[in-house]
């Protein structure tokens, strides 16, 4: 807890992984940097073999949720690889909608009315099966511009949609007052 506590304090945020096994470890796997939630983030993989990974599980464990507490992100659980992807479907007056999640926790929702393109970006969390949307904040006049100019822009603060999970097939459907069913694409 003290290394990640001084990593933090020093503005390294760092994640630890786990890569090999039976096949051994590529290089291109061992570092790797990602933005989740905007933050840079490096993501070092410790090799294994076939039965040895079980050494280091209660240190990675304890590193990383320390980390994500520090960095104030909510750590991955059991369902959130199922939001990964794009989900299309209809809302209201049968408007097309495209919902695309990313692993690095952003989202793009894209709805394509009559007569108007509407959009948004954001930064996504799951909490089990419910996963809440939080579009980001346009202060900037020229990022103001550039973001108005592909259409009208969408602000959703704490969106709710309840994933339904069956046999490879997943479905959200938005939680409140305005109907969406979105169905996942592979």
């Amino acid at each position: 807890m003290k290394l990640v506590s001084a990593l933090h304090a020093e503005g390294k945020y760092i994640l630890l992984g786990e890569t090999g096994g039976y096949k051994g470890c590529r290089e291109e796997n061992k570092i790797e940097t990602i933005y989740l939630n905007t933050i840079k983030i490096t993501c070092l993989n410790f090799c294994y073999g076939c039965n040895d990974n079980h050494y280091d599980e209660e240190f990675i464990e304890i590193f990383n949720s320390t980390m994500y507490q520090l960095l104030e992100i909510k750590s991955p659980d059991y369902t959130t690889h199922l939001f990964y992807g794009t989900f299309k479907g209809k809302g209201e007056n049968r408007s097309k909608i495209e919902l695309t999640m990313t692993h690095e926790r952003t989202f793009t929702l894209t709805i394509q009315k009559k007569n108007a393109l509407e959009f948004c970006e954001g930064i996504w969390e799951n909490a089990n099966d419910t996963l809440i949307l939080t579009s980001k904040k346009i202060t900037h006049v020229e990022d103001r511009d550039s973001t108005l100019s592909k259409g009208n822009w969408v602000q959703l603060d704490n969106v709710n949609f309840q994933l339904k999970y069956r046999f490879r097939k997943s479905k959200l459907i938005k939680l409140g007052a305005e109907k969406w069913k979105l169905k996942k694409v592979l």
